[in-house]
């Protein structure tokens, strides 16, 4: 799948990073499954791209994205729990791959090319997931961060409760995951989830 082809995801290179943007601002980049097959794409395309250096992720508008796109968890629903699968063919994994990194959400750390998730706005559910999994993640001050998934009533999906404890060790990540309380910027740094805190207009 080439860039062009993307609906939900902008791709751009320029001067070795490439840009790759959320882009789904009038459902404030609400994760789906287009986007979740363009994403993984567009990691694949930086990972054969001998151009780029580094890969950039972040959301169009005011937020990164807020969590999965409840229109299509309601359609889900609407038919009786069945989910239909995209009909987009998903990349491959890069050569050597091992097995258990061998996951959509774990295909980051697959790449030749390091991931830095850009958080701007609202960062929740998947799109906490989706930040968690990037190499390094700078961050706003005015970041409202959660993992969402306790108030849910739901368990640390797509391996979270693995590559957390990674980041910011056992007692903060436990933290996130059971308060579901959601935190700001600064706070996020001092838990060591992110690494760097910019005033938001930069």
């Amino acid at each position: 799948m080439k860039p062009e082809d993307f609906e939900k995801i902008h791709y751009q290179v320029s001067k070795g990073v490439a840009l790759v943007t959320l882009n789904n601002p009038d459902r404030r980049n609400a994760w789906g499954g287009r986007m979740s097959v363009e994403y993984r794409w567009a990691l694949y395309n930086a990972h054969l791209d001998d151009g780029v250096r580094v890969v950039v992720v972040t959301g169009s508008g005011a937020d990164f994205c807020v969590g999965a796109d409840s229109k299509e968890l309601n359609s889900i629903e609407s038919a009786g729990g069945k989910y239909q699968k995209s009909k987009l063919d998903l990349p491959p994994y890069p050569e050597n791959t091992p097995e258990q990194f061998q996951r959509n959400h774990a295909y980051p750390l697959c790449i030749s090319k390091p991931v830095i998730a850009a958080v701007n706005g609202s960062c929740a559910g998947v799109g906490f997931i989706v930040a968690s999994y990037a190499d390094l993640r700078f961050g706003a001050d005015n970041n409202i961060i959660k993992s969402a998934f306790a108030r849910l009533g739901l368990p640390a999906e797509y391996g979270l409760g693995w590559i957390l404890p990674k980041i910011m060790g056992s007692s903060n990540a436990l933290q996130i995951l059971l308060d579901g309380d959601r935190i700001d910027g600064a706070e996020a740094l001092r838990l060591g989830w992110l690494q760097k805190v910019f005033p938001p207009e930069e």
